[in-house]
């Protein structure tokens, strides 16, 4: 029997798929689920080979105090779902992981690492020694240049270590911990690879984390994160303002919040109503857009964002955020990796609004740390 060149490329793509082993899952601990993808590779695309968000209120101290209970939950998860292994990638809370950006001095004849340890050890002094410290060089092609500028991610190590032994308890094998910006900019990475007509090159993306408390603004530009800041907005500033206007009770604003795009017959009025009650609200969140796309144009020579992508509970409201796209000349664009990936037969029964959560977003992200960008198969 004789093949082509291409036909023997092909078989072993086909056997290397078949007989590699799993990737990691992706592991995100959320304030009310616990969030599993796992991707995969087939001999021409990547898909999803199982995700799962399973309910428990105040997931991330519940497994971390409790990793019993996060090894039963995996457990159950794998009996619905065609989880393989226990390998898992996974993150620190955004409120144990503290993001900045920082300039530092270049000095002849030292590393950009060097020279960012010497400012932080001149910033904290010995209590650097208790930190888990990571960084992103913002300035990579501005090497001669006598101040660098980095995105400093650092967490206490005592939580980081705390985490690595709950993982452990659980029975699982961490590969990595990442922090959610990174996940995000990966997932946004694979966006762009699919839907940008410019591919290998990537757009330059502005990412709105909405979430029930905190919101984030985070910056890709191309395949690097630059910019990750928290703003005053959030899904709960939303309902209390609601509250506050309309004398209704939480619950009820967030009914109404939540199904703003429902198709019930008096929908029109109320959400008229609701629009007009949040304006203020859009108003701020469009001021603190406006202020990191000036800041960007600052850092990039005038340049601005090709497209601004949506994560977690803005996801749920569009009409909300309709009028941001005109006033800011950007398209903004949901994250749905259940639409973004093909799913797996075994799991194609999969919710697709469970893509809309912000958990299984970052899951997503944390899962694809194994694979580099492609676009879409036909």
């Amino acid at each position: 029997m004789r093949f082509a060149l291409p036909e023997l490329i092909q078989l072993s793509r086909n056997v290397a798929n078949r007989f590699a082993q799993p990737s990691a899952i992706g592991l995100f601990l959320g304030r009310d689920s616990v969030n599993l993808v796992q991707m995969e590779e087939t001999d021409k695309y990547l898909r999803v080979r199982a995700l799962a968000a399973i309910p428990m209120p105040n997931a991330r101290v519940e497994c971390i105090q409790h990793p019993q209970r996060l090894r039963d939950t995996i457990r159950r998860a794998k009996a619905s779902h065609p989880f393989a292994g226990s390998k898992v990638v996974s993150s620190l809370s955004a409120q144990v992981v503290k993001i900045s950006m920082m300039d530092y001095k270049r000095l002849r004849g030292q590393s950009d690492e060097q020279c960012l340890v010497a400012e932080l050890r001149e910033r904290m002094g010995a209590d650097l020694d208790e930190m888990v410290v990571d960084f992103i060089n913002l300035r990579q092609n501005e090497s001669e240049t006598e101040v660098g500028e980095a995105l400093v991610a650092m967490a206490p190590k005592r939580d980081v270590v705390t985490y690595l032994e709950a993982l452990t308890a659980a029975g699982l094998n961490v590969q990595s911990l990442d922090v959610g910006p990174n996940a995000l900019a990966r997932v946004v990475r694979h966006s762009g690879a699919q839907n940008w007509s410019d591919f290998p090159k990537l757009p330059n993306a502005l990412v709105m984390n909405v979430g029930e408390h905190s919101s984030f603004l985070s910056v890709i530009w191309g395949r690097r994160l630059i910019l990750d800041r928290p703003i005053q907005f959030s899904e709960s500033r939303l309902v209390a303002r609601l509250v506050a206007v309309l004398g209704m009770t939480d619950d009820l604003a967030r009914h109404l919040l939540h199904h703003l795009e429902g198709p019930s017959g008096d929908i029109l009025d109320t959400k008229h109503a609701v629009l007009e009650v949040l304006h203020p609200e859009i108003q701020s969140l469009q001021q603190e857009i406006n202020k990191t796309l000036v800041y960007m144009a600052s850092k990039t020579r005038g340049k601005s964002v090709d497209v601004i992508h949506l994560v977690g509970s803005a996801t749920r409201y569009p009409s909300l955020l309709a009028g941001l796209e005109k006033a800011l000349q950007v398209p903004i664009m949901p994250v749905n990796p259940i639409g973004m990936f093909a799913v797996r037969a075994a799991d194609s029964m999969a919710d697709p609004t469970l893509g809309m959560k912000s958990g299984i977003v970052m899951a997503t992200g944390l899962a694809l740390r194994e694979f580099s960008e492609r676009p879409a198969w036909i």
